[in-house]
This record gives C-alpha cells, sequence and structure tokens, in this order.
C-alpha cells in the first residue's frame, strides 16, 4: 500500500488510477473540485468574510471551522477526483537508479513538513489554543511569530 510517497486508500482515486471515461464531464468535475478547495483558502480567509459570518460561527471557532471546511474540501478531492488521461505522466518503475533518489526526496519531504510543524504552534494554526482560551476566559493573544528555519524563505500560514 505504501510505495515511494504513494498512499492508497481502499476506496479512493489514485493518481495511477485508469480513468473510467475521458469525458468533458471527468474534466468538469476536476475543475469544480479545485474551485471547491480554493474556496476556504481564498475567500473564507478575508476580513470580510469573518466578519460575515461572525453572527453564525463564535470568533473562538472560526478558526477550527475554517480547518474542518478546508480539510472537508481536500477529502471531496481525494474521493471523487477524476484521471483524465491513459497514458502515464511518468513511469520509473524500469529505471532502478531513479528509485532510491525518489525514496530520497520523499524523506526529504516528510522532514521538511515535520520541521515546519515543529518550528509553528499547530495548536494555534487549527484553532484548537484559541478554543481553550475561550473556555479558561483568558484573552486570545496571537503568538509571537519567529521567522526561523523554512520559514526564513518560504511563507507561513501564520505570516498573516
Amino acid at each position: 500500500l505504501f510505495e515511494l510517497g504513494r498512499f492508497e486508500i481502499q476506496g479512493l482515486a489514485s493518481l495511477n488510477a485508469v480513468p473510467s471515461s475521458s469525458s468533458w464531464t471527468d474534466v468538469l468535475i476536476d475543475i469544480g473540485l479545485v474551485l471547491l478547495f480554493t474556496v476556504p483558502h481564498s475567500i473564507l480567509a478575508r476580513e470580510s468574510s469573518k466578519k460575515a459570518l461572525g453572527n453564525r460561527i463564535p470568533r473562538h471557532l472560526y478558526r477550527s471551522a475554517y480547518v474542518l471546511m478546508s480539510a472537508f474540501c481536500l477529502l471531496m478531492q481525494m474521493v471523487f477526483w477524476r484521471p483524465l488521461c491513459v497514458w502515464s505522466v511518468w513511469d520509473l518503475r524500469a529505471v532502478y537508479a531513479a528509485t532510491p533518489i525518489l525514496a530520497g526526496l520523499f524523506l526529504c519531504g516528510v522532514f521538511l513538513v515535520l520541521g515546519s510543524c515543529i518550528s509553528i504552534d499547530l495548536a494555534d494554526l487549527f484553532g484548537l489554543r484559541q478554543t481553550y482560551l475561550f473556555y479558561m476566559e483568558k484573552p486570545y493573544t496571537p503568538p509571537l511569530f519567529q521567522v526561523n528555519m523554512f520559514f526564513s524563505f518560504c511563507r507561513n500560514p501564520t505570516m498573516t
């Protein structure tokens, strides 16, 4: 089930899945899924959306709701994604020298994600800290952001 970064869950579409049909319907479904995924990331992150939803979603739950909606949209992409072509974009199974290189790149990616997670406050990013402070009746103060490690050359989601 695990092969060089490709992770398959029973019932979910795979990048290597054979398309059931190559039609405009598949293209439209994939475009719709991409647009669905952009809604939380581009619209709900704006101040005007936060103000509009302020009377429906309590302020201390807004970030958690945002993360939940984003995760749901990503799950929809994984479940309903349709492969568009019958030919392989790249296939390196016959190139044995590529296997350790790809495995090394995959491990670099895993360590990059883990290192990034260690250097930021994930409880604040996911909205858990805001909810905890609300129920403890303490005021929310954003954590001090320090540009370190990977974030000295790439943008962090908490920089907004």
